[in-house]
């Protein structure tokens, strides 16, 4: 069974790489459909319970705006998340390179220093290339790491006397 869903993430991996625009779209599309289903949930809540009811409206309310607009305009959805994700590599690069300038004198600190000088690296090519960038960038992430995924199931099928379950 594992076999067959690691066969299965590989193959659909490989398709969804080599169309990762329509990998991105479908997922905007998705995320905002889920996005307002999230924003009903909240406002229904909202209306049976009295228990925080301005706070949980508010939260529909922003579900609901949040989700209409990355369902009707996904292109430009993924174009924010793009650049969300390059200002949020940047900035754990940052707190990643200042914690390894903290622990400069400690065992693995050269590591801490080069994670952080690639997470910064990433950031750093992401936002430049922003909003070009939006186009593939999130489909192929999405792509590789199913890939990934269906190699580890693969390599897990594999290795005799399994002690855990997948």
């Amino acid at each position: 069974m594992t076999g067959s869903l690691a066969a299965l993430e590989l193959v659909l991996g490989f398709i969804l790489l080599a169309f990762p625009y329509l990998m991105g779209l479908s997922a905007a599309w998705v995320g905002g459909l889920l996005l307002i289903a999230a924003g009903v949930l909240r406002l229904v809540y909202a209306m049976r319970h009295s228990a925080n009811r301005v706070w949980n409206t508010l939260a529909g309310v922003l579900y609901l705006l949040l989700g209409v607009f990355t369902a009707l305009m996904p292109v430009l959805s993924m174009q924010m998340w793009t650049l969300l994700l390059g200002m949020a590599l940047l900035a754990v690069g940052g707190v990643r390179m200042l914690v390894a300038v903290g622990l400069v004198y400690r065992p693995g600190a050269v590591w801490r220093f080069l994670g952080a000088m690639v997470t910064l690296a990433l950031g750093a090519m992401v936002t430049w290339g922003w909003p070009e960038n939006s186009a593939w960038l999130i489909g192929t992430l999405v792509a590789v790491e199913m890939i990934f995924s269906g190699w580890v199931l693969l390599f897990l099928t594999l290795t005799p006397n399994r002690p855990y379950a997948v």
